[in-house]
């Protein structure tokens, strides 16, 4: 027996029922006998075809999966690169030129900054490396890293990071 455009609707019906598929059923919608149904189910592996299709449509909705993870993936690198810009441009406003060093006359409230701005930037540093799957010493980032995905949805005007 050839397959025709028939027996394709038929597996595509029968395939659309799911679980709780049956040749009874595709028979009465499409106006056959479950006997020629039962036939044609057998001929042309509907069984197989079945365990195939699912197989792929697993394999296409992993594969979009994947792709969102690594959308979200770079959009969070990208907010993390633009924090590390931000903590190196304000550290850059402490720190002289010429000697490297704390610029001279700075105040202890402004060392004290200095220091929080320069653990921030090592935690970003390792959130990042985190991202892109490289082995980082990671301990308090967990905290840091849900300040940044909440961020993405609080009003503005929220705690900053």
């Amino acid at each position: 027996m050839r397959e025709t455009l028939r027996h394709q609707e038929a597996f595509d019906l029968y395939y659309s029922m799911g679980e709780k598929r049956s040749c009874g059923k595709v028979g009465v919608k499409l106006g056959f006998s479950e006997t020629s149904v039962l036939k044609w189910r057998k001929a042309f592996n509907w069984e197989k075809r079945v365990e195939q299709r699912d197989i792929d449509t697993a394999k296409k909705m992993q594969a979009k999966t994947d792709k969102a993870v690594l959308n979200t993936k770079a959009d969070y690198r990208q907010m993390i690169q633009d924090n590390i810009k931000m903590t190196r441009a304000l550290m850059a406003t402490m720190i002289d030129p010429a000697t490297k060093k704390l610029k001279a006359g700075i105040a202890a409230k402004s060392i004290n900054d200095y220091d929080k701005l320069s653990a921030t930037l090592e935690r970003l540093v390792k959130l990042d490396l985190g991202l892109i799957g490289e082995r980082a010493e990671l301990d308090g980032v967990e905290e840091l890293r849900i300040t940044i995905v909440s961020k993405k949805t609080e009003p503005e005007g929220g705690e900053d990071v």
